[in-house]
């Protein structure tokens, strides 16, 4: 996609897998690269059917299971949607800058995350980063 061109920074806050943002003019991307031995596939598929309920997450531009440029770890790269964390809404000790705002943004937060809830997942436990199957995610234990 020629990536040499973009701004590389490492992005350290709150994140299970290593991400990095890209940067060239207007344009902002973020490469997140998978653990060892973890697919991308899963992570893409679970983007796809939640953004199809009308949850607010990054669109999937790129990925790769695996990737033989990256000594076999998978990526995805993902559009930026903007925003700021809660954690830069509240200031050094808890201190809440925008009582309102912050209220709204957990307000919010939780309708998405009742939307995520209602996505159907095969299984019980962890979604699986090792799954082949495209239409549907797979947890890591069959049942409890």
């Amino acid at each position: 996609m020629g990536w040499e061109d973009y701004q590389i920074s490492n992005v350290d806050e709150g994140m299970s897998t290593d991400v990095y943002k890209l940067v060239k003019n207007k344009d902002i991307f973020f490469l997140r690269i998978m653990p060892e031995g973890e697919n991308a596939s899963s992570q893409v598929l679970a983007h796809n059917l939640v953004s199809a309920k009308g949850v607010l997450v990054p669109g999937c531009i790129a990925y790769e299971d695996f990737s033989s440029k990256l000594q076999g770890r998978s990526y995805m790269v993902v559009k930026d949607i903007g925003g700021w964390s809660l954690e830069k809404q509240i200031g050094e000790l808890g201190a809440v800058k925008d009582n309102k705002l912050i209220n709204q943004i957990v307000f919010e937060a939780g309708k998405q995350l009742a939307i995520i809830n209602t996505i159907p997942v095969r299984g019980f436990g962890k979604i699986s980063r090792e799954q082949k199957e495209q239409k549907f995610l797979f947890a890591t234990e069959k049942n409890y």
